[in-house]
Formats: C-alpha cells, structure tokens, sequence
C-alpha cells in the first residue's frame, strides 16, 4: 500500500488541476476512466468529506488541496474554517491540532437529545459544559436549553481561540 509520501507534487499536478478559489479539483489525465478527464474529481463519503482516489486509495481534498498549494503534506489536522466539509477553496483550510480542530465543532454529536452543542439536561434545569486546557467548566441552572445554549456560545468565543462560530 502507496502512502503519502509515495505522490508527489509533481504527479498531482500532472493528474488534477486545483482552483483555490472555488477548491475543485478536475482530472487532467488518467489511465483508466479516461472520460473522465475534464471532469470533477472524486466524491463525498458517508463522513461527508470529498475524496479523491489515488493509485486506488482514497485521499482526502482537503489535505490534497494543501499539499497541491503548499507542497507539503500537513503533518495534522486540516481544518475546514467555516466548517463546511464540501468547501475546500484554500482560504478556508489551515493546519491546526487536533484539539484546535475539535474547538470549530458546530454541531452537537448525535447522541445530545438538545441538539444543542454544549447543553444537556441537569436536576431539572439545562447546564453548559465546555472543556478548556483540560478543564471542564460547568455552569447550571439555565430555565431553557436555548438559554443554555446562548451561555455556552459566550464560553466557546471566550475560550476556543480557533473556533469560528
């Protein structure tokens, strides 16, 4: 199995054509599926990313597009700054930490009944958790889970420097 490290710039190049602007990549060449040369490349997977194969191995078009404008593979994560998966112009990607990139999350997980990021129920009221420097601030006693919500958007801009919402 190919890694990274085994594209090069110079092959990408030769292969897709990258907009930074509009963030598409379209196919130059290929040596199979060769109607598809001057089309859009790659798809969306059940993540909700694009990617694009490459010797038979899916690459995301995030990290594509920065190693394509860099010509460097990223060495973490890639984050999308308006949190658009599908939006991959290059002003909207930067290299960040994991714990940077889990700081722009914009949605609750699946599992939060409020679908509210950051709220969950508490003694009878609502309560606001967020996690900074790896402390856990709590504050309780909301009447609504909106109200809640309002506290924890307040915590976020506060203390997630990398979040954007």
């Amino acid at each position: 199995m190919q890694n990274d490290s085994d594209i090069t710039l110079t092959y990408i190049r030769q292969v897709l054509s990258y907009c930074p602007t509009t963030g598409m990549f379209v196919w130059k060449e290929r040596k199979t599926r060769q109607d598809l040369i001057g089309h859009v490349a790659g798809s969306t997977g059940s993540h909700g990313y694009l990617a694009i194969s490459v010797f038979n191995r899916k690459r995301l078009a995030h990290r594509l597009a920065w190693f394509y404008v860099t010509g460097k593979w990223p060495s973490a994560h890639i984050d999308h700054i308006d949190g658009n998966k599908s939006n991959n112009c290059f002003a909207n990607l930067r290299e960040v930490t994991r714990f940077e990139n889990l700081q722009n999350m914009r949605q609750a997980n699946k599992r939060n009944k409020t679908r509210l990021l950051g709220v969950s129920a508490h003694q009878g009221k609502w309560r606001v958790q967020i996690m900074t420097q790896g402390q856990r601030i709590r504050v309780s006693g909301f009447n609504t889970p909106e109200e809640a919500h309002q506290k924890y958007l307040l915590l976020k801009r506060k203390f997630h420097l990398t979040c954007t919402i």
